[in-house]
């Protein structure tokens, strides 16, 4: 009996430490930005049927499914303490499989993934890490050729109304440096009232 409780003991501490973190923001100054490359630096795929912007509905924020690469609009915390930034690539090697799904890598997650269409509109992406963690991706607007500096038209939220987002600069060459805080044509801009 006394050998069950001892177990339950030590189940319940990281247990409480989970809920008790789940419930305290990090100081904004501990968050630092994620270890992840920039969109730039990286050379496109072939393109994809499921191309465009896509929102991740458990956070609520924007990717860009460009050619065999997610990358963020919007930065988000990811556990805690990491800042993934507008352009940091997200997912990674996304490559279609035979049967209509796809697979590739979840980098904050450092996972493989498989992505399976639910219908025209939702994407359940399943991270296959240490945790499994799934998530769905919500079509918001299709397209191909979105990467700023392709020889198409360049993914503009103005339109959906979420001001401009990408720098005019962004080319494939992109050395993907992180920008400086004061540079404001890096950050999404605030849509115009």
């Amino acid at each position: 009996m006394q050998k069950q409780t001892s177990i339950k003991r030590l189940l319940t501490i990281p247990a409480l430490a989970l809920a008790l973190a789940g419930g305290v923001a990090a100081p904004a100054q501990a968050q630092i930005p994620a270890l992840l490359p920039y969109i730039g630096t990286v050379e496109p795929l072939e393109p994809m049927a499921i191309d465009g912007i896509w929102r991740i509905r458990e956070i609520d924020k924007l990717i860009v499914i460009d050619r065999g690469h997610g990358y963020a609009v919007e930065g988000w915390v990811h556990a805690l303490i990491w800042r993934v930034m507008p352009r940091h690539i997200v997912l990674d090697d996304l490559r279609e499989l035979g049967d209509g799904r796809i697979a590739g890598r979840d980098l904050p997650l450092m996972a493989a993934v498989t992505m399976v269409p639910i219908d025209d509109y939702t994407i359940r992406v399943t991270a296959h890490g240490l945790i499994p963690v799934t998530y769905h991706l919500e079509l918001v607007e299709p397209g191909s050729g979105l990467q700023p500096g392709s020889s198409e038209e360049a993914f503009d939220p103005a339109d959906s109304g979420n001001g401009d987002w990408y720098s005019s600069d962004d080319t494939p060459g992109d050395t993907g440096a992180a920008p400086n805080d004061s540079d404001e044509s890096w950050f999404p801009a605030e849509p115009d009232s």
